[in-house]
């Protein structure tokens, strides 16, 4: 049996979290694969649920630093402290998930040679910091394959020369939930949104669009964030108090989906967001504007959904109050919707994983 060792900063809420839990725990249930997940922060602070066959450790960093002296014995601690996860766990494969966790590991695995595989889960120009770019495209060359979430990133890493073309993979994110019995038949006029409260996901210029969309449908926003404040502000100001709703960090969003007319995403840019597949798996269609990267590679307009050009306000307000207002044309792509959605289905994204695995799902 194969030990897998999959490494991500923490299982708090989040996409590339609630995937890591998901892969992590299909593996250990349908697939001869031993799994331990492991984190740099306490699991008491872990939102999502593994199953009980996966292994679950923490490195347990400090992130209490207030000197330069205590951040520079940190950095050496943190650097020991994962010499001895790898040492103790002895894995066959390792998953990095996400860049800065990824970057760390790597220093430790320079001189490995076991089966490195660096999964990203935003676009390549998400990550801001020069030094962290530079040790990206230094250290990445030791994966064995780095798995990106669209074709537009691969193009873009091969163009950077970060790995050769032999080793860069588009690979999507499975469903994080998946539903097997969809409410087409929609009777609240409920619009959602998705995601962390934060500049990139830029739910600000979803409440500024709200102004001017049908006043029968109101908004609901899952999802915490340092913006929270800064957003309810704006809300007030724009007296939506009655329509738009920050309703928090949510663990069963199955129920949201279910009642929802449509999903609305204004993010800046994205990386390949589940929210949309997700959605879609639920018979909800997404209206999104056209950010870099991922609703292009993931909305066919009117099938699954409508792109807006990034930015537009005014013709985001107008594509929804358009669609909302067209109940056979909405009725159509819910149904096209959840066919859609199929593919990303955590067994089709499981046995893709498993073929760089070498192995087979049982």
């Amino acid at each position: 049996m194969k030990k897998i060792l999959f490494v991500i900063g923490s299982l708090q809420a989040g996409g590339a979290e609630r995937v890591a839990t998901n892969l992590c725990s299909y593996w250990a249930e349908h697939a001869d694969l031993d799994v331990t997940l492991v984190t740099s922060n306490v699991a008491d602070s872990d939102f999502y649920k593994l199953s009980d066959k996966v292994k679950r450790l923490s490195i347990d960093f400090s992130f209490n630093n207030s000197s330069i002296l205590s951040v520079v014995k940190e950095q050496f601690s943190r650097f020991f402290k994962i010499h001895s996860v790898l040492k103790q766990q002895a894995p066959d494969i390792i998953v990095l998930s996400t860049t800065e966790i990824s970057i760390r590991f790597l220093f430790n695995l320079i001189f490995s040679r076991k089966k490195i595989i660096v999964c990203e889960h935003n676009n390549y120009y998400a990550l801001s910091s020069t030094f962290k770019r530079l040790c990206r495209t230094v250290l990445y060359k030791k994966a064995s394959h780095v798995f990106v979430l669209t074709e537009r990133d691969r193009v873009t890493y091969l163009e950077k020369k970060i790995v050769a073309d032999n080793k860069i993979v588009v690979m999507p994110n499975p469903l994080g939930i998946e539903c097997e019995s969809p409410n087409i038949d929609k009777q609240e006029n409920l619009l959602l949104a998705v995601g962390r409260l934060c500049e990139q996901k830029s739910f600000d210029r979803l409440i500024e669009a709200m102004s001017d969309i049908n006043p029968n449908f109101i908004l609901k926003i899952l999802g915490d964030g340092p913006d929270k404040q800064a957003l309810q502000k704006k809300i007030d100001d724009l007296s939506l108090g009655s329509r738009v709703e920050l309703v928090g960090k949510v663990k069963d969003i199955s129920k949201y989906y279910q009642s929802a007319t449509l999903l609305l995403m204004t993010s800046k840019f994205e990386g390949l967001p589940m929210v949309i597949n997700e959605a879609n798996n639920f018979g909800v269609p997404v209206i999104s504007f056209d950010c870099p990267t991922g609703p292009a590679e993931m909305i066919e307009n009117n099938s699954n959904g409508l792109l807006v050009k990034n930015g537009d306000i005014i013709g985001f307000s107008d594509t929804v109050n358009n669609l909302i207002s067209k109940p056979e044309a909405l009725a159509s792509m819910r149904n096209v919707s959840i066919k859609m959605s199929k593919e990303y289905s955590i067994s089709v994204i499981t046995s893709k994983w498993l073929k760089f695995f070498d192995i087979e799902q049982s």
